[in-house]
C-alpha cells in the first residue's frame, strides 16, 4: 500500500486512470501542530492475464489481447447446459471476478429406460434431453409394478438423473 501525505493549503493532487493509481477514502487526524492531514490510500490497478476457462463453456463476447480494470467477458454454454451465476466474469485488480458454472443436461437413454420397464408417464413426452434441475415423471409399463426406493418423479442435476425401476413380480 502507498501513502501520500496532502497538505490542507496545498493544490489538490489528482490522479487519473492513466497512473494506474485511484484515491480511496481520506483518514483525517490531527497534528501536533493542529493542522489537519489527510491521507489518502492508492491501490495500483493491476491488468488481467487471459480469462479463465471454465468447464463445458466458452467465451462469447469481449475477447481482446490485453484486459484492464472492469473489462468483462461474457460466457456461454452448449446447447442443452444451463448457465449458473454470470455469464460475466470481470477484471478487478488483476482478478477476474464472478461465478459461472455450465450445468450438464440429462441424456435420458430409451435403452436403459426399457431395462427398468418404465416409460414417460405422459406420452406425449418423447424427450432425450432434459436441462439441469428440470424434472420427469415415468411410470411402470403395462402389466409392471414399481420397485425399489428410487421415486417416479426425478429431477435432472448436473447431468445425473437416477431412473426407478419396476419389475413384473
Amino acid at each position: 500500500m502507498i501513502f501520500l501525505l496532502v497538505k490542507p493549503w496545498s493544490s489538490s493532487t489528482h490522479f487519473y486512470k492513466d497512473t494506474h493509481l485511484l484515491p480511496l477514502h481520506p483518514h483525517p487526524f490531527t497534528s501536533a501542530y493542529e493542522h489537519f492531514i489527510f491521507f489518502y490510500s492508492l491501490v495500483a490497478l493491476v491488468p488481467c492475464g487471459k480469462p479463465p476457462l471454465i468447464a463445458d463453456g466458452v467465451i462469447v463476447a469481449g475477447i481482446k489481447e490485453q484486459y484492464k480494470e472492469n473489462d468483462q467477458v461474457t460466457y456461454g454454454c452448449p446447447i442443452y447446459y444451463t448457465i449458473e451465476g454470470g455469464p460475466y466474469k470481470t477484471c478487478i485488480n488483476g482478478e477476474w471476478i464472478g461465478e459461472i458454472r455450465c450445468n450438464k443436461p440429462c441424456t435420458l437413454d430409451h435403452d436403459a429406460m426399457n431395462r427398468q420397464n418404465i416409460e414417460f408417464k405422459y406420452s406425449r413426452q418423447d424427450r432425450i434431453y432434459s436441462e439441469h434441475n428440470d424434472e420427469i415423471e415415468f411410470r411402470c409399463k403395462r402389466g409392471m409394478t414399481k420397485f425399489g426406493p428410487v421415486s417416479m418423479r426425478q429431477r435432472c442435476v448436473d447431468g445425473v438423473i437416477d431412473l426407478p425401476t419396476c419389475s413384473g413380480r
